[in-house]
């Protein structure tokens, strides 16, 4: 059983899918950014409230007739659609949503390495990694 506050919170999450403003608007008080995104974070992280989350999305595709599968479909439409009135922009945002769905876009992991200290780097090889750089871009490039 959720809190009042919490059903508020996914009553509110199901609008836009926004943690940050959802908790915001179920916790008026909290004005902070930066708190509302974790307090966000720790209800979404709470599996009582991720179900409910998900009845309320299942009960909202249900009012409106919308399924997976229909989306997919139109989005599918939108990514082929060529001619007049077709835009590009339409096109990749389209495959782009299609590719988020089926997983196709992982994190790449990003290895925990510690900062370069600049200073430890001698001046010779650096003026040699910038004359590479530059060599690297071409006559006229910026900088």
């Amino acid at each position: 059983m959720l809190s009042a506050r919490h059903e508020t919170f996914c009553l509110e999450y199901v609008i836009d899918l926004n943690g940050s403003a959802a908790y915001q608007r179920a916790y008026p008080k909290v004005k902070a950014p930066g708190a509302a995104r974790t307090g966000a974070a720790r209800l979404l992280a709470n599996v009582s409230v991720r179900e409910r989350v998900a009845e309320l999305q299942l009960a909202r595709a249900a009012r409106s007739d919308t399924t997976h599968e229909w989306v997919l479909e139109r989005l599918k439409h939108e990514a082929e659609f060529e001619g007049q009135g077709a835009s590009h922009a339409a096109r990749v945002s389209a495959l782009a949503l299609i590719a988020k769905h089926l997983g196709m876009f992982k994190p790449v992991p990003v290895p925990d390495r510690p900062p370069i200290d600049l200073s430890q780097i001698p001046d010779d090889l650096k003026r040699a990694l910038l004359a590479g750089l530059r060599a690297l871009r071409g006559p006229g490039a910026p900088g």
